[in-house]
């Protein structure tokens, strides 16, 4: 009676409204599978399309966990997701989700906003497709610099791990702040178990040079807190 489609629902649009980690995905699809539930990428897709991002915390937003904690935390959150949520879903403690929420209040309206004033119009993950990921792949364009959401460059490949270790920070390797770094081999089967290789380091090269971020596709997983 807890582990409902529409309590993952509210899941999902919290998940896209506090910008959470890209990890979220994987942890409430398996969750959601052992349940029973069919869950797939295009169901985050759709929330993220409609939901938007109201948590101002990094690396989306400018604040940091302690202001949002004080500015009201999770439920002060839910509280202006209100009217997108199943309120009347139960929680494990024996309360709906509308009952958890009485009293819930904003104390700081900048760090979390208003659907009316969100950080942005659409949730903090992002589904793309394409030749490389016809199957889905994920991002964070919240998290990312806007001049990389549209872009084209060349690739710079690693074949693994060990060659990126071996090869990002060398002084030779051919690289420019319009590469696309590529990790493959780095995906459940390749890893194995999907380790969390997929925040590819910025080369010192470009470090050196002031940049911060760059295009970085992997079929590794990352966690979605800490960039793009």
């Amino acid at each position: 009676d807890i582990l409902t489609e529409d309590a993952f629902e509210n899941a999902i649009i919290v998940q896209m409204a506090i910008g959470g980690s890209t990890n979220g995905i994987i942890h409430l699809t398996a969750l959601a599978r052992r349940a029973g539930i069919p869950m797939d990428l295009e169901i985050f897709d759709r929330v993220s399309q409609s939901i938007p991002l109201l948590a101002n915390i990094k690396p989306s937003g400018k604040y940091v966990m302690e202001d949002f904690y004080y500015a009201g935390g999770l439920r002060a959150l839910m509280k202006m997701l209100e009217s997108r949520l199943h309120l009347g879903t139960q929680t494990i403690n024996g309360k709906t989700v509308q009952d958890n929420l009485e009293g819930a209040e904003v104390y700081n309206k900048d760090v979390i906003r208003p659907i009316k004033n969100p950080v942005s119009p659409a949730g903090g993950t992002a589904i793309l497709r394409g030749s490389l990921a016809p199957n889905g792949a994920v991002i964070k364009p919240t998290a990312a610099e806007k001049r990389l959401w549209k872009h084209k460059g060349l690739a710079v490949v690693f074949k693994d791990i060990r060659d990126l270790k071996a090869r990002v920070d060398s002084k030779d390797l051919e690289v420019t702040p319009d590469s696309i770094l590529v990790l493959q081999n780095a995906g459940p089967v390749g890893g194995p178990g999907m380790p969390e290789w997929g925040q590819l380091p910025v080369p010192k090269k470009l470090l050196d040079q002031g940049v911060r971020d760059i295009v970085r596709i992997s079929d590794a997983r990352m966690s979605g807190t800490s960039y793009g």
